[in-house]
């Protein structure tokens, strides 16, 4: 047996083990990373070119891939990293015939059809712009968002609750899609009229989503987003895990010529008008919202045509106004001096009490306490509201053979500060909360033969979560204790409630896809094994009191 005959029945042999492991697998959900092209090769008088040898090279990194025209004179490239290419068709007997600018769009088959005129082949027609890409082998419904639509529309810089998600939401543009209306946990707008926790979100094709609570996982600059499609229904067996939209995200990577970038996105109270229901009241300032995004971003070729590069670092602090959703009081200096003086109530609660909860400036209301009418009063507390967030990311991508190309991604985000919804009522127990995401993926591309491709993929998502409680002694007991005292002060004494509490959650995928031509069909097989390690700690550490007016 020849090594090429070797070769071919290792490749079959291949497609029937996975076509046997897909019966295993009751969810194939790979992702894909890439775009597909298909068209036919005719000459002038309509007849179809066999045999035409038709090569699709990226404009930015300078990679080719080559493929032949079957006897129908059709010809497909499966899994094209996104972008632009020139295609190029020869054959015997015929001129060349070179098409540039043919867009590659993430999760869509294009069709570019190309006309051969006979003659000698140094005779070149050159067709300098190709048509509009349109996916006519499908019947999903999708949008595709390129890089200059993500840099040239104002968007956020970071995923924040709600819509509001960075480069994704241009979402909104496609039909089919409006604001979650502020219904249903999770992350995104409804698409299709489902609620945002059945949207699932993928990054380079791996798993990005929140395994403890609906959303996504980790955000990605829209500096380094180089395309990102959402896919609504009617998509293929590869995509998964949710009923909603399917967020697809892919990276940038570097290319021939070294690029690089410095910007900042600035949005601040003193930018904006203050609204006219306020103006009315009085009211002649916005409340605080700062927020800078300011990073860098480089990449090129660390081998011409060959090994490139990609990093960016991102900053983005954002400052809000915190407010208590309601007045806390306290007693004044006179009423604490009444409370000390009281038969029977404990010395330690009281100075407890004073330590932390200040005298209200003056009296606005009275309280009972044994019978004493003991003055209260609002005391004006602001909560902070303010994160920073750090964000890098690195791309490598390895044309290592005409037959094997590398690719790895690696996302890194790092978050701290102070959130309302994690916040107790009085200063003194404010402790920050600290959040870890990291993605990586790595997939090898491997041509067995112009019909056979096969594509693995390894990807691994880690989400840390950690809210403190802090070290805060009450005389007496092991813990301090979570004392809410309700109708009186409207207060809840002591560290946040729900603390001390962390969440770690590691996500592990293998993935591996074939794609097959045979003649004029085309068929894919693929399996998936993903595991999910989830390490959700809470303890009980406080005693809680509630104290009402008697």
């Amino acid at each position: 047996m020849t090594k090429k005959s070797r070769r071919r029945s290792f490749a079959f042999c291949l497609v029937g083990i996975i076509a046997i492991l897909t019966t295993l697998f009751a969810s194939l959900c790979a992702q894909a990373i890439s775009g597909d092209m298909v068209g036919t090769v005719i000459d002038a008088t309509k007849a179809v070119v066999p045999n035409a040898i038709v090569t699709a090279e990226n404009t930015q990194t300078g990679v080719k891939t080559t493929t032949k025209t079957n006897s129908s004179g059709d010809y497909r490239f499966s899994d094209l990293p996104v972008g632009t290419y020139s295609v190029t068709v020869t054959a015997t007997g015929f001129g060349t015939t070179n098409l540039r600018d043919v867009m590659v769009k993430l999760n869509q088959t294009i069709t570019t059809n190309m006309t051969l005129e006979v003659g000698v082949a140094s005779t070149t027609v050159d067709v300098i712009v190709a048509g509009a890409s349109i996916d006519t082998t499908t019947a999903q419904i999708q949008s595709t968002y390129t890089q200059t639509q993500i840099m040239d529309l104002p968007l956020a810089s970071t995923g924040q609750p709600g819509t509001n998600f960075g480069a994704l939401n241009l979402s909104l543009l496609s039909a089919g899609v409006t604001s979650s209306g502020g219904v249903g946990v999770g992350i995104g707008p409804s698409v299709g009229g489902q609620r945002p926790r059945n949207n699932s979100f993928t990054v380079e094709g791996t798993d990005n989503n929140r395994k403890d609570v609906t959303g996504h996982n980790i955000d990605i600059p829209n500096e380094a987003v180089a395309e990102f499609s959402l896919l609504q229904n009617q998509y293929s067996a590869e995509f998964g895990n949710g009923s909603g939209g399917q967020f697809n995200t892919v990276v940038r990577g570097g290319g021939n010529s070294v690029h690089g970038t410095l910007y900042e996105y600035f949005q601040n109270r003193n930018l904006n008008a203050v609204d006219e229901s306020a103006a009315r009241q009085g009211i002649r300032s916005n409340p605080r919202y700062d927020q800078n995004t300011l990073g860098g971003s480089v990449g090129g070729p660390i081998q011409r045509n060959k090994l490139f590069y990609y990093g960016l670092f991102q900053y983005n602090p954002l400052g809000q106004a915190g407010t208590p959703s309601s007045a806390i009081l306290s007693p004044t200096a006179e009423g604490y001096s009444q409370l000390a003086s009281i038969a029977g109530v404990s010395q330690t609660n009281v100075n407890i009490l004073k330590q932390y909860l200040a005298p209200a400036p003056a009296a606005t209301d009275a309280t009972m306490v044994s019978g004493v009418e003991i003055p209260i009063g609002i005391v004006p507390i602001t909560k902070p509201s303010y994160t920073n967030t750090y964000s890098w990311l690195v791309s490598a991508d390895y044309n290592i053979s005409d037959s094997d190309q590398l690719r790895g991604r690696y996302v890194n985000q790092r978050t701290s500060g102070f959130s309302e919804t994690t916040l107790p009522d009085l200063p003194a127990f404010f402790l920050g909360r600290k959040t870890r995401q990291h993605l990586f993926t790595l997939s090898e591309f491997h041509n067995f033969s112009p019909a056979v491709l096969n594509e693995f993929r390894f990807g691994y998502n880690r989400y840390n979560d950690d809210i403190p409680a802090g070290n805060f002694q009450f005389p007496g007991l092991d813990v301090f204790p979570n004392i809410t005292i309700e109708d009186d002060l409207n207060l809840q004494l002591g560290p946040f409630s729900d603390a001390p509490q962390s969440t770690v959650i590691n996500t592990y995928q293998l993935i591996d896809n074939v794609s097959w031509t045979k003649g004029p069909h085309s068929m894919k097989f693929g399996w998936e094994a993903a595991s999910t390690l989830s390490l959700n700690s809470s303890r009980s550490a406080f005693v809680a009191t509630t104290i009402t007016k008697r």
